[in-house]
């Protein structure tokens, strides 16, 4: 992950409100939280789904969305083009 890409998932990080230890955290524990944090809004759009409410599903989704693009963003394809790839890949889907 370039130092741009590593910036790049701690402002995600921070807009998510877990301030916490970002100075710390290695980049790939900032992919976790992320990734976690994706997974948590999917489950709280899936539930606004079933109790029919539609602002909160809009907005977990876009949260999801947006985090996911933040980590896409901050690939480097430079360094390991065949594992941004897989990654894009999966961010992508």
């Amino acid at each position: 992950m370039s130092v741009h890409g590593f910036n790049s998932v701690a402002n995600a990080y921070r807009s998510i409100g877990l301030e916490g230890d970002i100075a710390t955290a290695s980049p790939y524990r900032l992919v976790q939280i992320i990734m976690e944090r994706v997974l948590e809004q999917v489950t709280l759009a899936r539930r606004a789904m079933m109790s029919n409410d539609p602002a909160t599903k809009g907005s977990a989704i876009g949260t999801a969305i947006s985090l996911l693009d933040e980590l896409r963003a901050s690939l480097d394809e430079n360094k390991d083009p065949e594992l941004a790839n897989r990654l894009k890949s999966l961010y992508r889907y």
